[in-house]
Order: C-alpha cells, then structure tokens, then sequence
C-alpha cells in the first residue's frame, strides 16, 4: 500500500516544523485528540531517536494540508522523530496507541535535506523508500519498516497517525 507523495510539504515548512519542535516554549504535555494528556517528547534510549508531538494549533495547519490531500484519512496525530548520529529504528509494525486515538495508517514526511545526513535509510519490507524534503510516503500498519543507523549529520521526519475513513 506504499504510496509515495511528492512536494506534500514546502520546504519552507518543512523548516517551520523543525524550528517548533527546537523551540524552547513547547510544554512538557500535550492533550490529545482524545483528551488525554501525555507527555510531549521522549527519548527512545533502545534506538537513539527523540520523538516530539505536535498537536492543535501549533501545528494544525498541516493538520488541515494533510487532511485536504489524503481525502480517504483523517489525522490523528502528528509527531517528529530526530535520528542524530548512531540513531536508528528496528524492523516493526505500528499499532495504534489507545491515548492518540484510533489509527491504521502511517505517513512519513521528510524534513530535512537529504543531503544533510548520511545513512538513515528508510526501508518498508525489503524496499529502499528515498524521500527528497518535503514528500512523503503513506503506509499501512501492516507494513513492516526500518530505519537505518545514522552515519553523519541528523535525519528528521514528520510521522503522522491517520485513520482510514469508511
């Protein structure tokens, strides 16, 4: 189901994105879709990523993008993750986390330049996805997917939650 999206983002917000999540004025929490309050970000010690939420308002003019363009989704939630060097993420599949809300698909962004980081391949099942800023690629949870080390510089991406509508 990997459909790969060119240009979803500028590259403009692309930075807007990466300038919030550094932004030394995002609370420690952030309400969910759900209600729930759950911390904002974290770090992944077992694979060296950190993980941000974004939630309305500050980010929901991507919210409402994302949602003219993937008609058949709706957004549940939306994070980033900040590979640094030696970060990576094991092979998985995405489950739904019960504090987000229902979802059952993924959709990864590109933040940075490519050019920026070395390594940090994205594979979906035995695939190479190679992402330009800016796109993106939608996935179902089923999809098994990795990520590889990082050799120099520092992979960021938008990951969104989305249900499938209908």
């Amino acid at each position: 189901m990997e459909r790969i999206h060119k240009n979803l983002l500028t590259k403009n917000e692309c930075q807007e994105i990466i300038a919030l999540i550094s932004s030394e004025t995002l609370s420690e929490k952030i309400k969910t879709l759900t209600g729930a309050e759950i911390t904002r970000t974290y770090l992944n010690e077992q694979w060296g990523y950190t993980f941000t939420r974004l939630g309305p308002p500050e980010a929901q003019k991507y919210i409402d993008k994302i949602n003219n363009i993937f008609t058949d989704y709706t957004v549940v939630s939306l994070r980033t993750l900040r590979y640094p060097y030696k970060a990576c993420m094991g092979q998985h599949t995405d489950a739904p986390l019960p504090e987000e809300g229902n979802s059952n698909a993924g959709l990864i962004i590109q933040l940075t330049d490519p050019n920026m980081y070395k390594g940090g391949g994205l594979f979906m099942g035995k695939e190479l996805i190679e992402l330009e800023q800016g796109d993106s690629a939608l996935y179902s949870y089923t999809t098994p997917h990795r990520v590889t080390q990082i050799l120099k510089g520092v992979r960021i991406i938008c990951n969104v939650r989305l249900l499938k509508n209908g």
